[in-house]
């Protein structure tokens, strides 16, 4: 929890500098449609660089969630 921290503020700190001006430009609102529209848009381009790593632990994961299924469902 504290790396995630860690990492978001030290983003948040490299993200500043260049955009910091952008609402002296823009005004308060444009500036942050502007910005939330550019986070939006990078989360979308790279979330699918994690996807190939999924196939790899989906079959273990599966396996794990149908034995704990089984030892729940045995227990009632």
């Amino acid at each position: 929890m504290a790396l995630t921290g860690f990492v978001n503020g030290a983003f948040a700190s490299v993200v500043i500098n260049p955009f910091g001006g952008l609402p002296d430009q823009l005004g308060p609102s444009r500036a942050r449609l502007v910005l939330k529209s550019g986070y939006w848009a990078m989360a979308f381009v790279s979330a699918p660089l994690g996807h190939p790593v999924h196939p790899k632990h989906a079959a273990r994961l599966q396996r794990q969630m149908r034995d704990r299924r089984e030892t729940m469902v045995g227990k009632l």
